[in-house]
């Protein structure tokens, strides 16, 4: 939701301080969503750990964004290639952490069934 509010900000402020913002807030996430798994918190820490995630934008803002970056910056003979590289990296990138994320759990003996 928040993703509606700060992509148009983007266009006011900048695009580096948004995404910056949207940085410093999934790197929180990330970080304390880690804390509840290691430390065994509560599971309702989890709502905290999607609060910030999500006002600070999210996975959409931070796509959205960087499409818009690299649109802002490549000069028009090479926007075509410098997207599908940005689409061929995200795409790399779902499939490493999918492909990872598998294999360290069934490694570590989680069953969730």
């Amino acid at each position: 939701l928040s993703s509606i509010f700060l992509g148009p900000l983007s266009d006011l402020v900048g695009r580096k301080p948004i995404f910056f913002y949207v940085m410093i807030g999934s790197a929180c996430s990330f970080v304390l969503q880690s804390l509840v798994v290691y430390f065994e918190w509560n599971i309702h820490y989890f709502f905290l750990v999607l609060f910030i995630f999500g006002t600070s934008g999210g996975m959409a803002l931070t796509c959205g964004l960087s499409f818009a970056y690299v649109t802002d910056t490549t000069p028009k003979k090479w926007l075509r290639i410098r997207m599908g590289i940005l689409e061929a990296t995200i795409a790399i990138g779902k499939g490493t952490s999918s492909l990872g994320s598998n294999n360290w759990i069934h490694n570590n003996g989680c069953n969730f069934f």
